[in-house]
């Protein structure tokens, strides 16, 4: 990379060919979770002005719901060091890196031995490197990207191509119906195929009736043989001329009869696999928690159009181990020393230990009662 200053002038090049906007246009907190926690972290770290404490829950709240939210840690944008300095940045938006240090880049590294810096520096100055052609002079590495180059820009760019396709068919379609002229041709249209589809099923009935006698049959339900269970029909007593009777019972299979159990019983394993992992030995950092819970998230779309007490049971049971996640996520020991709480990680695992922890397993022990009611229902239902 030592050819590489990701400045604007590097910047604008990478788009150029290419006919790209000169920034990125999902700069901003309300439409990109990395532009959003890049500048959260640097807020909280004393690094930029801070986010109100409204401001920051709220978009907290909104991009941690959101399927572009990293679902385990080396994917999160962070800010690490030892003794107290913030050396790491890691995963950062090149936009928010540009606008704090000058630099487009995703990542970040401070020299954290000063033998290394006056080396560097010494090279730099036998070779003529001014201050502004070479980031060597401040930073020990650096990864330049452009933000065509962000994992989550093909993401974003997708979703509101999307959108655009969807808001402008609305808006052709609006365009036609509110044109007089369109608006007639095409409900003389509707009602031509409403017309033609009534005669030629009219036409249909009449031919068979005319080629098939019908036969004189009376139909009467056999209350005493009525089932409560929906896939069967009720049993019917047929009364024919001859006076035989006969008694029919037809099992009716719905398109997915194994469906619901299958959905909700598939969600229940994504839990289950939660509960078998915090009763094994856990570290203590929520990665392997945080990379469950997302496998659960995904599970759990797939019961939403489910409407039973086996549902509420299992929604109930991820909210509390994703509340109990969002517990341990914001004081693990990582998230201490990102905080400046601690510099040392000894003294924040302990904490962690003294004041979350106990926390985490009233917590824990919450959902899993909600788990096992949810396991009981799930037989009953079935």
């Amino acid at each position: 990379m030592e050819h590489i200053y990701p400045d604007m002038k590097w910047y604008a090049l990478q788009g150029h060919d290419k006919k790209l906007a000169p920034r990125c246009r999902y700069a901003n907190m309300h439409k990109c979770p990395r532009f959003y926690q890049s500048y959260a972290l640097l807020g909280r770290s004393g690094i930029t002005t801070s986010l109100s404490p409204a401001d920051d829950a709220a978009l907290m709240a909104k991009w941690q719901k959101s399927d572009l939210w990293p679902a385990i840690a080396e994917h999160a944008t962070s800010i690490s060091g030892s003794d107290g300095k913030k050396s790491q940045f890691s995963n950062f938006c090149p936009e928010v890196t540009f606008d704090t240090f000058g630099l487009f880049a995703s990542s970040l590294c401070r020299y954290t031995d000063e033998s290394d810096r006056e080396a560097t520096e010494t090279w730099l100055l036998n070779h003529g490197r001014s201050f502004a052609e070479d980031w060597r002079w401040e930073w020990a590495s650096v990864i330049p990207m452009h933000y065509t180059e962000c994992p989550l820009y093909s993401q974003i760019n997708a979703s509101h191509s999307i959108d655009r396709v969807h808001d402008s068919s609305q808006k052709i379609f609006k365009k036609i119906w509110n044109d007089p002229v369109w608006s007639s041709v095409i409900a003389a249209l509707i009602i031509s195929i409403a017309t033609g589809s009534y005669f030629l099923f009219f036409k249909k009935e009449t031919a068979t009736q005319e080629k098939i006698p019908k036969p004189s049959v009376e139909y009467r339900v056999d209350q005493n043989n009525t089932k409560k269970n929906s896939g069967l029909k009720n049993s019917i007593n047929i009364d024919r001329s001859n006076n035989a009777t006969i008694n029919q019972t037809q099992n009716v299979k719905t398109d997915d009869s194994n469906a619901v159990p299958s959905r909700l019983k598939e969600a229940l394993k994504s839990l289950d696999s939660i509960d078998a992992y915090l009763y094994s030995s856990i570290d203590y950092e929520p990665d392997k928690y945080q990379s469950l819970l997302s496998r659960a998230r995904m599970e759990i779309k797939y019961i939403n159009d489910i409407r039973n007490r086996t549902q509420d049971l299992i929604l109930k049971t991820y909210d509390c181990y994703h509340e109990a996640g969002e517990i341990w996520n914001e004081n693990s020991p990582s998230a201490l020393l990102t905080q400046g709480v601690t510099s040392l990680y000894d003294v924040a695992r302990n904490q962690f230990h003294m004041s979350t922890l106990p926390k985490l397993h009233l917590k824990w022990k919450e959902c899993a009662a909600n788990l096992k009611k949810a396991h009981e229902y799930f037989e009953i239902e079935q």
